[in-house]
């Protein structure tokens, strides 16, 4: 009697479904989730508590507008040649890459 010889199915898994449920997962997860709002930083400003004031020797005014442009004022009237000297070192130390001609520019101003 010849034996029956049973089909041999295919082993692959059709992992369509699979993803699809994940997928749906992930978006009801994503949908679901209440985020935690940005919160501000505290900061500390220390208190005052001299009376005194203090001299405006070596005073320094430095300002950034909403362009991002750094501007630095010196304010109280100092000699050329200490501007000169100030703004040469802040750009040796800081690489600021400023030419001569705007060091000299400031020192006269």
């Amino acid at each position: 009697m010849p034996s029956v010889k049973i089909p041999k199915k295919s082993t692959d898994v059709d992992m369509t479904p699979f993803v699809d449920v994940a997928f749906l997962i992930l978006t009801f997860f994503i949908m679901a989730t209440k985020f935690k709002p940005a919160e501000a930083a505290e900061i500390t400003t220390p208190n005052s508590v001299s009376t005194e004031l203090l001299p405006d020797n070596d005073a320094v005014l430095v300002s950034v507008d909403s362009a991002g442009r750094v501007f630095f004022e010196m304010l109280v009237q100092a000699s050329p040649q200490l501007k000169y000297d100030v703004i040469s070192n802040m750009n040796t130390t800081r690489n600021l890459g400023l030419t001569q001609e705007e060091m000299i520019k400031f020192r006269n101003k």
